[in-house]
């Protein structure tokens, strides 16, 4: 009986972790008001343009982690993006030559985009982290 009990915890632990188990992407966007917009973001391209103040976004870099997070550090177009933690409570850290730029923490939902805005891009241009658990 006892070995019973303890062959179905296993199995609901199991269970559990595997539906928290995922994928996570993450982009570099760059948001700017002038030139043409990727074809490469017409999953996101509408919520871009109704939540930020740019008219065109250009993807500059995509990268990968697996969920739940483990300090993973992704590179993407020298920033380094740290993840940590399950998707519903990642904490997400942005890098640029060591100095941390954004640290904050998101409830992630499957298929739903994750905005981060305002990291400091050249010429008058922004760039824009998006992350999409799947």
């Amino acid at each position: 009986m006892k070995s019973t009990i303890l062959t179905v915890a296993v199995l609901a632990l199991l269970a559990v972790s595997s539906a928290e188990a995922g994928s996570l992407s993450l982009r570099l966007v760059e948001a700017s008001n002038s030139g043409g917009s990727s074809g490469s973001l017409s999953d996101v391209i509408g919520i871009l343009q109704k939540t930020l103040p740019f008219k065109t976004f250009t993807l500059k870099a995509s990268g990968s982690a697996s969920l739940p997070a483990s300090n993973q550090s992704v590179s993407l177009d020298g920033y380094s993006v740290i993840c940590n933690g399950p998707q519903g409570n990642l904490s997400v850290a942005v890098k640029r030559r060591g100095k941390t730029i954004v640290n904050t923490s998101a409830a992630l939902k499957k298929g739903k985009p994750f905005v981060l805005g305002g990291l400091p891009g050249g010429g008058g241009k922004s760039l824009v982290l998006i992350l999409v658990a799947h």
